[in-house]
C-alpha cells in the first residue's frame, strides 16, 4: 500500500522530536550572533577613529580647539612610541612625575575654564602613531572654541595635549558585545547540531527515510526523493501599455520597492534558518520554501513592471495571484555539498547577474523608456532581451536562496523544443492544451491556454469547407513564440539575442569606466595652488610689496631628485627665516599700528609657507619627523593669515577701524596661529638641526 499525503511511515507514528522550529531558534540566535559580531566590529573601528579624530594642541605652545558641545572632555598627555611602551613616573602612580602649567579658557577672553586631575580609571591608547594617557579634565557648559596654553611641561617626552571625551566606554562595548556575539554563535552551533542529531534518530526509530522531513506523500518508487525543477518564469508577451503609467512608471514602483526593501530583511533571516535546515537535512524546510518563493515571486513581479514587461500594477504579498509575469518554482531535493559551498558557487552567477543591471541601468533603460512611451508598447526584441535578464536574474536569487539546485542558466533563451520534462502541449492530455480555431476564410490561427491554469480543449463552431480543429502536436506550422510561450520556454530571436550582448557589453563596461574616471580624477595636477596656502592672497600682491614668486607644483608633481638632508634643512631654515621676518615687518605681533596693507602683505607672505615647504621636494627618511612638524607650522601660519585678512577688511587705509572689538579678536586669533607656527618651525628647526650634526 503507498502512503497518501499526511501519512507517516508507521501506524501511531508522532511526529518527530525535537520539532524541526528549533531550527528557527537556532536561526534567531545566530542572526543575534552576527548583530552582536557586527557591532563589535564597527565599535571597535569607531574607537580607533575616536582616537584620530581628537584635537591636537603641540606642547609646550598653545592652540585652538573646537568643543561643541556641553560636558567633560579629557586630556590626554601624548609621546611619540609604539603601544603601550611608555609610562610616565613609576610604575604603581604613572602620572607621579608628570607637571605642567596649564590654562583653558574661551577664545574671547571671558574666564578660565578650571582643569582637574584625573581621578577616574587610568585610560591609555596607542592606535595609528598616537600614545596617550589620561592626565588631566575639564567641563564647559558654553560649545565654543577655547584656547590652550601649555608651559614647563614635564618629562620632555610629552609632545601634545590630545583633548576628546572618555574612550572607557567606547573601549569596552566592543569587548562585551564581542563576547556576547561568540557566546550566541556557540549556542547557535550547538542548537543546531542537537535538533539535526535528535532529529536523525527520532527518523530511524520510525524508520522513515531521510529525505521526508514531516508530512507529505511518498518519493518516487526509485526510493530518492524528487530533485528541484529549473525556475519558471513565463511572460505574457508584449502588450499596449498606459502612457501615463509609463512615463511615472519610476514613481509608480517605488511603494512596491520599498516593501520589498524592507522585507528582503525578514527574507535573510528565514534563508539563514533554512540553510542549515538543508544541509542537515538535504531540503529546504517547508516554512523557508513557502515564505522564500512566495518573496522571490513578489520580486520578479515588481522588477517586471519597473522594467516595463508589464502594465499591471504589482500585486502586495506573497499570494500566488494572476499576473502577467509568473514565477514557477518547485523545491526539492538538494545536494548538501552544494549547499555548504553556496555562496562560492553562486559567485559567478552573481557576477553576471550585476553586469545585467549594470547594463540594464540608465544608459539603455531611458531610450527605452522613450521608445515605449512614444509608442505605447515596447518591441518585440527588446522585450525578449529584458525578460531573458530577467528571469536569469529570478533563477540566480532562486539558486541562492536554496529553492531550486539547477545552476541559472537560459541567458540567451532556450533552444527550440518540447516543454520542460520532455513533452509538449498535448490536446486533451494532462497538461496545458492548444487548439485551432477558425479566424478568416481559408486561415486559422493559435488560442494559447490561459495563464492560470490548463482549460479542457473548447471547440468551435465550424462552418462549411473550413479546416477542422487538429492536435496540437499535430501541426507542424505552429508559431514557435506561441509554443515557448505555452511550455515555459523563452525563445529568442536573433535580435534579441543580440540586445542581451549588447546589455552584457553595456553593463561590463559601465564600472571600467567609472573606475577610469575616477581614477584620472585623482591623477590630474590641481589647477590652483597648494592646500593650506591663501590663494587670493599669493594671487593679488600689494601695491607696496614685492610681486609674489610664482607657487611650486604640489609635491607629488615634481619630477626633480629629493633634496640632500643638508640642502633640505637649510631651505627649512631659510622659510622659517621668511615667516618671521613677515611678522616683524607686517607689525603683526606689536603694538604698532596697522594698516589695511600692512596685514595684507603679512597675510600673503604668511600663506606662502605651505607653497615654498612643498618647494623643497620630499624629504629623506631621517627627515620625515621634521617634516610633519613644519606641515603643522604652516598650518599655524595659514590659520593666522586668514584671520590677518579677514581683520584688514575691517580696517581703513589710515588704520582706522570700523568694528574695533571684532578687529582685536581677529588679531588675537591670527596671533595665536601664527605663535603656533613659530613655535612649531622651532621645534622643526631644533629636531633638524640635531639631525644634521655629524657623529
Amino acid at each position: 500500500m503507498i502512503p497518501t499525503a499526511g501519512q507517516q511511515t508507521s501506524a501511531g507514528a508522532g511526529p518527530l522530536r525535537p520539532s524541526r522550529y528549533w531550527y528557527l531558534v537556532a536561526g534567531g540566535v545566530l542572526a543575534v550572533a552576527v548583530v552582536c559580531l557586527t557591532a563589535a566590529v564597527i565599535g571597535i573601528l569607531s574607537w580607533d577613529q575616536q582616537i584620530q579624530d581628537f584635537q591636537r594642541v603641540h606642547v609646550p605652545g598653545q592652540g585652538e580647539v573646537t568643543l561643541t558641545q556641553p560636558g567633560q572632555y579629557v586630556l590626554y598627555v601624548e609621546t611619540p612610541g609604539a603601544c603601550c611602551s611608555w609610562t610616565l613616573g613609576s610604575q604603581d602612580t604613572p602620572l607621579a612625575g608628570w607637571s605642567m602649567r596649564l590654562a583653558i579658557g574661551p577664545l574671547n577672553g571671558s574666564g578660565v575654564t578650571p582643569v582637574s586631575s584625573w581621578t577616574g580609571v587610568p585610560e591609555s591608547y596607542g592606535v595609528g602613531g598616537h600614545q596617550g594617557m589620561t592626565a588631566m579634565s575639564f567641563t564647559i557648559t558654553q560649545p565654543g572654541t577655547y584656547l590652550i596654553e601649555a608651559s614647563n611641561v614635564h618629562p620632555a617626552e610629552v609632545t601634545d595635549l590630545a583633548v576628546g571625551r572618555s574612550i572607557l566606554g567606547p573601549t569596552l562595548r566592543p569587548l562585551v558585545l564581542l563576547v556576547a556575539g561568540l557566546a550566541a554563535l556557540l549556542g547557535a552551533v550547538v542548537a543546531f547540531a542537537f535538533t539535526a542529531v535528535r532529529r536523525r534518530q527520532a527518523r530511524r526509530r520510525q524508520d522513515q527515510p531521510l529525505g521526508v522531513t514531516g508530512p507529505g506523500p511518498w518519493p518516487p518508487v526509485s526510493g530518492a526523493p524528487e530533485r528541484s525543477a529549473p525556475v519558471l518564469v513565463q511572460f505574457a508577451g508584449p502588450v499596449r501599455q498606459g502612457r501615463w503609467t509609463v512615463l511615472l512608471r519610476a514613481i509608480l514602483a517605488i511603494p512596491a520597492l520599498v516593501c520589498i526593501y524592507f522585507v528582503r530583511y525578514a527574507a535573510w533571516v528565514v534563508l539563514v534558518t533554512g540553510w542549515f535546515g538543508a544541509l542537515f537535512t538535504g531540503r529546504l524546510p517547508d516554512y523557508a520554501a513557502s515564505f522564500l518563493t512566495g518573496f522571490q515571486r513578489w520580486e520578479v513581479r515588481a522588477y517586471a513592471y519597473l522594467l516595463l514587461l508589464t502594465d499591471t500594477y504589482p500585486p502586495f504579498g506573497l499570494l500566488d495571484d494572476d499576473y502577467p509575469v509568473s514565477v514557477t518554482i518547485s523545491p526539492g531535493r538538494l545536494n548538501q555539498a552544494a549547499v555548504f559551498f553556496r555562496l562560492v558557487l553562486i559567485f559567478p552567477a552573481w557576477v553576471v547577474a550585476t553586469i545585467l543591471w549594470y547594463g540594464l541601468g540608465p544608459i539603455l533603460m531611458i531610450p527605452i523608456w522613450l521608445i515605449v512611451l512614444i509608442r505605447g508598447r515596447m518591441p518585440q526584441p527588446l522585450y525578449e532581451a529584458i525578460a531573458a535578464c530577467l528571469r536569469y536574474w529570478a533563477r540566480m536569487k532562486a539558486y541562492w536562496y536554496l529553492l531550486t539546485d539547477v545552476y541559472p542558466a537560459g541567458l540567451f533563451g532556450d533552444p527550440a523544443g518540447p516543454a520542460f520534462g520532455g513533452a509538449g502541449p498535448a490536446f486533451g492530455g494532462g497538461g496545458p492544451a492548444a487548439t485551432w480555431a477558425p479566424a478568416a476564410a481559408g486561415s486559422t490561427a493559435w488560442v494559447p491556454p490561459s495563464v492560470s491554469g490548463p482549460e479542457p480543449p473548447q471547440l468551435g463552431a465550424v462552418p462549411m469547407g473550413h479546416p477542422a480543429p487538429l492536435p496540437a502536436d499535430a501541426v507542424t506550422s505552429a508559431a514557435p513564440a506561441a509554443v515557448a510561450a505555452a511550455s515555459g520556454r523563452l525563445t529568442l530571436s536573433r535580435q534579441g539575442k543580440r540586445l542581451v550582448g549588447l546589455i552584457l557589453g553595456i553593463g561590463a563596461a559601465t564600472p571600467v569606466a567609472l573606475i577610469a574616471l575616477l581614477v584620472v580624477l585623482a591623477q590630474a595636477p590641481s589647477a590652483g595652488p597648494a592646500p593650506g596656502s591663501v590663494a587670493a592672497a599669493a594671487a593679488v600682491p600689494s601695491a607696496t610689496a614685492a610681486p609674489a614668486p610664482t607657487a611650486s607644483p604640489a609635491r607629488s608633481t615634481l619630477p626633480a631628485p629629493p633634496l640632500s638632508t643638508a640642502d633640505w634643512l637649510k631651505g627649512l631654515s631659510s622659510l622659517g627665516t621668511d615667516m618671521t621676518r613677515a611678522l616683524v615687518a607686517g607689525n603683526a605681533g606689536n603694538d604698532q599700528v596697522l594698516t589695511r596693507a600692512s596685514l595684507r602683505s603679512t597675510a600673503r607672505q604668511l600663506g606662502r609657507c605651505s607653497a615654498e615647504l612643498s618647494a623643497l621636494g620630499p624629504p629623506t627618511a631621517q627627515l620625515r619627523h621634521v617634516d610633519r612638524l613644519a606641515v603643522r607650522a604652516c598650518q599655524g601660519y595659514q590659520q593666522g593669515a586668514t584671520y590677518f585678512a579677514a581683520a584688514a577688511g575691517l580696517v581703513g587705509p589710515d588704520g582706522a577701524a570700523t568694528d574695533q572689538g571684532q578687529v582685536s579678536e581677529l588679531l588675537h586669533r591670527g596671533d595665536a596661529g601664527a605663535n603656533r607656527g613659530s613655535n612649531l618651525m622651532a621645534a622643526a628647526m631644533a629636531a633638524g638641526s640635531f639631525i644634521g650634526q655629524p657623529g
